[in-house]
């Protein structure tokens, strides 16, 4: 938790708070929402989640993780919480890997909507996540920063396609000099 908030207090002192450093840095913090604030619950005290959909959760999460994530005690222990990211006022549900299983550079993340009354996964990455205030298709544009360094981020944006978020853009921040990742992703408007 310590690590979180000094990683969150570095990005404000470096370049978070002051002007954006590019117009891909227009959304920084103070601007937008930090998504691991609306993590309230556990898995297994999620009052929002049916039985069903903890099943669902923890079948998702048991396909992606390694062996030291399985166990049904670490399982239920993720960190859980609503969060709106569809423009009709509706909830998703956002999952956070535990703390204890969390490094310097984020937290493993997934997001769920809800379709034909199931819990269906729309992503998952690593980092911190933060909720832009721009909509595309219905959906907030989510954002995952990874922090390299102490003074060196990753940012990779998401943007709602009408079916699931895809990856609109990634850059690097090192000491006020954005870079893109070394890729191009796919882009639409």
């Amino acid at each position: 938790m310590r690590i979180m908030a000094l990683a969150c207090a570095l990005t404000i002192l470096f370049g978070g708070a002051g002007a954006a450093e590019s117009s891909r840095d227009d959304w920084k913090p103070g601007r937008d929402h930090h998504a691991n604030e609306d993590l309230a619950y556990s898995l297994a005290t999620a009052p929002f989640l049916t039985t069903g959909d903890r099943d669902g959760i923890a079948r998702v999460i048991e396909d992606q993780e390694d062996e030291e994530r399985k166990t049904p005690k670490t399982l239920m222990s993720y960190r859980v919480g609503l969060i709106g990211l569809a423009q009709d006022g509706s909830n998703q549900v956002l999952v956070q890997a535990p703390d204890s299983l969390c490094g310097n550079g984020g937290c493993d993340y997934w997001i769920f909507i809800r379709r034909h009354r199931q819990l269906q996964l729309v992503l998952k990455w690593f980092g911190f996540a933060l909720v832009r205030d721009t909509f595309s298709h219905g959906f907030r544009d989510v954002v995952f920063e990874y922090h390299s360094s102490a003074l060196e981020e990753d940012y990779t944006v998401y943007r709602w396609n009408g079916e699931k978020y895809e990856e609109i853009d990634c850059y690097s921040s090192k000491g006020g000099v954005t870079t893109d990742c070394g890729y191009k992703p796919t882009m639409h408007h």
